[in-house]
């Protein structure tokens, strides 16, 4: 009847219609309070029959031991102490998966064992307000989990089997029974898990000048002032001294606006199209690298439609290393906040290798929250702990500290991992198709000018025979 509620206030009476002497009546507390620990269930008090003429009744101390309490009922005392507020150095047992940027664990220049990281941060200044102390275990046969689910379930069932207080790691909240919700905090961090995509490539002088003489409104445009200067002529307009102008005019604006574009390009690059849907990311050749584990958690248009644009790794480890190479050749799936550390790191380099798309995501919203043994005694100042270090902004502090966790853990280097441009002249393979283009206008301009030629000599020579 007690179970998730063990904290609430709880009156034992052992009615019994004599008196029981006083030794068995502690004897009889001793047993029943003692068992009253042992089931979490700090708020319990023990009176007998005789409660009304002695007032007499019995209570015990939680913390840091076992204590029966005997005590005289009076209107002025609390009954129910608060006995969560000071743990008299209780041991709060917790244990990672190793998932980083949550856990650090390393050795300093002194090779002392070094624990960082946002949960660690978070538990260890939860036990110091409640004046406990947070023992940190590992299972020695582990290493890093090949997956976020694999994770979930090994500590699933060593909080089950009694081994750990609490986790140090979160979880999606989707990945739990309805009968293991209890088990859940108030959500830590609410996280998607999207993409990071490489930043669009820029367009080589080539291609960019290509692009403008291929635009069509470049032609267009051509045509429109070609036709207006050919009527203009067929009007017999330029004999006027203002008319005589226009020519000149039209000719120069088109110039002008060649030049523009051209110094556009040079100013300012054009880049690649801008992928914001998984059909531009086909057309583009990209592919996304992510987890086997999590691909079942795609939609199912992305599995079925675009399976050929996604790469599975079994091992997390493998993948957490491929991205973190930051290796341009394709795209990969993180979450938001593990995209933090990669946008801070970012900031160093000349120009960011990868930005975070919104548009292409597994899924925009997940409730993560730490994992805790189903009767938690400390799981309502747990989560009034949370949602007032979410409230003041120390959890985001905490977030964006990560990056320097991993630095001082030797995890990553500050150093530019973007490639770095040099500024050259133009070549020659920059610019040889207008160089061709040129050569294949003069050519055909002499090929008309000899077919003028031809056409009028041979009129001469019939003209004359």
């Amino acid at each position: 009847m007690l179970n998730q509620m063990r904290e609430v206030p709880l009156l034992l009476q052992l009615c019994d219609k004599d008196s029981s002497p006083v030794e068995l009546q502690l004897q009889l507390s001793r047993d029943i309070l003692k068992k009253c620990q042992d089931l979490l269930i700090p708020n319990a008090l023990l009176m007998f029959g005789d409660f009304f003429r002695t007032g007499a009744f019995y209570g015990y101390r939680m913390f840091p031991t076992f204590g029966l309490l005997s005590q005289v009922y009076s209107a002025t005392s609390p009954l129910y102490p608060n006995k969560l507020a000071n743990l008299q150095g209780q041991i709060l047992r917790t244990r990672p998966d190793l998932s980083q940027p949550y856990v650090v664990m390393y050795k300093d220049r002194n090779g002392n064992a070094v624990t960082s990281g946002m949960l660690w941060r978070i538990l260890s200044v939860f036990a110091q307000k409640l004046n406990a102390t947070l023992e940190l275990s590992l299972d020695p046969t582990s290493s890093q989990v090949n997956s976020i689910k694999s994770g979930y379930f090994k500590l699933l069932e060593q909080i089950q089997n009694d081994e750990i207080d609490i986790t140090i790691s979160i979880y999606p909240m989707i990945m739990s029974s309805r009968r293991h919700i209890a088990m859940f905090s108030t959500p830590v961090a609410v996280r998607g898990l999207c993409t990071m995509l490489p930043v669009e490539r820029m367009l080589s002088p080539r291609a960019a000048i290509r692009g403008v003489l291929e635009s069509p409104w470049m032609w267009v445009y051509i045509a429109i002032i070609y036709c207006l200067t050919r009527w203009i002529r067929k009007r017999r307009l330029l004999g006027r001294a203002l008319l005589i102008l226009i020519p000149s005019l039209i000719q120069l604006t088109l110039l002008c606006t060649v030049v523009a574009q051209l110094s556009a390009l040079f100013i300012h690059p054009q880049r690649l199209q801008f992928i914001s849907t998984l059909d531009q990311l086909q057309a583009a050749g990209l592919r996304i690298v992510g987890l086997h584990s999590s691909f079942n958690q795609y939609p199912e248009e992305m599995r079925i439609k675009y399976a050929s644009s996604f790469i599975s790794y079994e091992n997390m480890t493998k993948f957490v290393l491929l991205r973190n190479s930051l290796n341009t050749s394709y795209g990969y799936t993180v979450y938001g906040l593990k995209w933090h550390f990669y946008a801070e790191l970012q900031s160093y380099f000349k120009r960011p290798l990868f930005r975070y798309s919104t548009d292409i995501c597994i899924f925009r919203q997940s409730l993560n929250s730490l994992l805790f043994r189903e009767n938690f005694l400390h799981r309502h100042q747990l989560n009034l702990y949370i949602v007032r270090l979410r409230q003041s902004g120390i959890l985001n502090f905490y977030m964006r500290h990560n990056f320097y966790d991993l630095l001082h853990a030797g995890q990553h280097k500050l150093e530019d991992l973007s490639p770095q441009n040099e500024i050259t002249p133009l070549k020659y393979t920059d610019i040889d198709f207008i160089l061709r283009l040129y050569g294949y206008a003069m050519a055909a301009s002499i090929l008309i000018f000899v077919f003028e030629l031809l056409s009028y000599y041979i009129n001469v020579c019939l003209n004359t025979l």
